[in-house]
């Protein structure tokens, strides 16, 4: 597979970045609710159970939410990746995996947090050390085989600079975007605050809506990521 740097595919890519975080923090929001009975509330970036909602298991599947939505868009990038595929799947397979953002979920890892290593501390509240081991390798085999077979798709020279920019690239964007404006300084602002439905912001729900549109429009994009060339195997 052969990738390209046109304009239009790079940012369908990052649509699907933005699609796939918010779909990580929607799932969060979505289970606590399920398993609570009750909405809770969020912004761009932090949800909360409901007030009612005190015992800690609900807490705990709601948390492991978020990770599994995530593992799950990888995994079928992970299969549109296989040997047998055409081109095209295969394309849409690595954005798939890719747009996930592996790079700060290894990070977090490092770091002994993020949401698998930050539930089980809630678990081994005792064993602090069986939460981080358990945790890092989770993430690790959901996340490493996924990449793996991104890179080896790769037949561009220069092949790990290329998927490094791909990893890191996007997620700072995603971070400057999400984390640093819309929720640093739009949500903290309290602009469209107000909840349109339970728990749900104004400016949170219009921002779906925005990228959901923007991904309909885009996707079709994706597969122009790479180009059919005689590198293609």
């Amino acid at each position: 597979m052969h990738l390209q740097f046109k304009p239009v595919p790079l940012i369908a890519f990052f649509i699907l970045v933005l699609v796939l975080h918010e779909a990580h923090e929607s799932a969060h929001y979505f289970a606590a609710w399920l398993f609570c009975g009750c909405p809770g509330d969020r912004d761009f970036l932090v949800w909360r159970v409901c007030r009612t909602c005190t015992e800690k298991s609900p807490y705990l599947l709601a948390s492991f939410a978020g990770p599994l939505v995530t593992n799950l868009f990888m995994w079928i990038g992970f299969y549109l990746m296989r040997p047998s595929a055409a081109l095209k799947q295969k394309t849409i397979g690595f954005a798939l995996a890719i747009a996930a953002l592996p790079l700060p979920r290894w990070l977090a890892a490092i770091d002994k947090g993020g949401d698998e290593i930050f539930t089980l501390r809630q678990v081994f509240t005792t064993h602090q050390y069986i939460a981080v081991l358990v945790g890092g390798f989770l993430v690790l085999a959901f996340t490493i085989p996924p990449v793996w077979r991104a890179m080896k798709l790769i037949r561009n020279k220069y092949s790990l600079l290329i998927l490094a920019a791909f990893l890191a690239i996007p997620w700072v964007l995603d971070r400057l975007l999400i984390e640093k404006y819309f929720n640093g300084k739009l949500a903290a602002s309290g602009l469209w605050m107000e909840p349109v439905y339970a728990g749900v912001p104004t400016i949170v729900v219009g921002w779906q809506i925005i990228i959901l549109a923007a991904l309909i429009m885009s996707c079709r994009y994706l597969k122009d990521l790479s180009v059919n060339t005689a590198f293609n195997r």
